[in-house]
């Protein structure tokens, strides 16, 4: 059945000004592409950093049953606050779907452990309108809830190989905090994780982050890695990193893909979180 009633919810921050004609353009994009849907914002959330507030918000846009999908409205620095907040013992009645990238990939781990509420990472309402024909219609599978289908085309392979287990998708370093402060809180046993950033410009410093899943042992857990897009290194730079991220990983036997639309950008594959994935050597369906 497809989502009907989306609302928009802002959790990292103030609204500045500009920000909100922003958020509005995009709000009338998808009510004039989607005409059976209703789109509606969560105003209140918009001028205030109360963290206590705005999970407050959040708890109860989740527990409402007439809303089908919530859409953050835009990353940032302060979702981090509102963990302690969060009623992650709501019930609900029907399957709903939140969505959100950036700074929502703190709360992801948390909302996933709430029963029928389908948890995507990797795509916001910032600048929806921009976005290019395919993430469109990627958004609309999340709509219908159908699999996402990404095609041999789409992706880089850097290490050869196939792999099938549950998706742990994310920013680098918001997934690093959640493990520092919560350690037991995803299990990455036979997972496949997938990992964007978009705020180093040093491609050592992407080197860096994956390291530190590497010393945590997570690597060692894995069955699959996705790497997301990148899109501060410079591009002389990615052959160098590639090489150096194989280096990191040769004692490792799972696959390593390169997936440019995962992360920030105006090409957009939301990530389901804990979504079946399964990788044939060509083509990656998640469910």
């Amino acid at each position: 059945m497809k989502a009907k009633n989306i609302v928009i919810i802002n959790l990292s921050g103030k609204i500045k000004k500009e920000d909100l004609t922003k958020i509005e353009r995009d709000m009338s994009f998808i009510q004039n592409k989607y005409h059976h849907v209703k789109i509606s914002l969560i105003k209140n959330t918009l001028s205030t950093i109360d963290p206590k507030f705005l999970a407050k918000s959040l708890n109860k846009a989740i527990a409402d049953d007439g809303i089908d999908l919530i859409m953050v409205a835009k990353g940032g620095v302060r979702s981090i606050e509102l963990i302690n907040y969060l009623n992650i013992n709501i019930k609900l009645n029907n399957k709903k779907i939140i969505l959100g990238n950036s700074d929502f990939c703190h709360l992801a781990p948390y909302l996933n452990n709430i029963s029928n509420l389908e948890v995507f990472v990797g795509l916001n309402l910032k600048s929806f309108s921009k976005l290019d024909e395919k993430s469109i219609e990627r958004f609309d599978t999340i709509l219908k809830r159908e699999p996402l289908n990404i095609k041999a085309e789409e992706i880089n392979v850097y290490k050869k190989g196939q792999f099938s287990g549950k998706l742990i998708p994310g920013n680098d370093i918001a997934l690093l905090n959640i493990i520092a402060t919560n350690p037991e809180l995803i299990n990455f046993e036979n997972k496949i994780l997938a990992l964007e950033n978009h705020t180093e410009k040093d491609y050592r410093m992407i080197k860096y982050w994956l390291y530190q899943f590497k010393i945590r042992g997570i690597f060692k857990k894995i069955n699959g890695l996705i790497l997301g897009g990148f899109p501060l290194i410079e591009e002389e730079k990615e052959t160098t990193l590639k090489n150096e991220i194989l280096d990191m990983c040769k004692e490792y036997n799972f696959p390593i893909l390169k997936i440019r639309s995962f992360g920030e950008g105006n090409k957009k594959s939301p990530f389901k979180f804990e979504g079946i994935s399964e990788y044939d050597g060509k083509d990656l369906k998640i469910n």
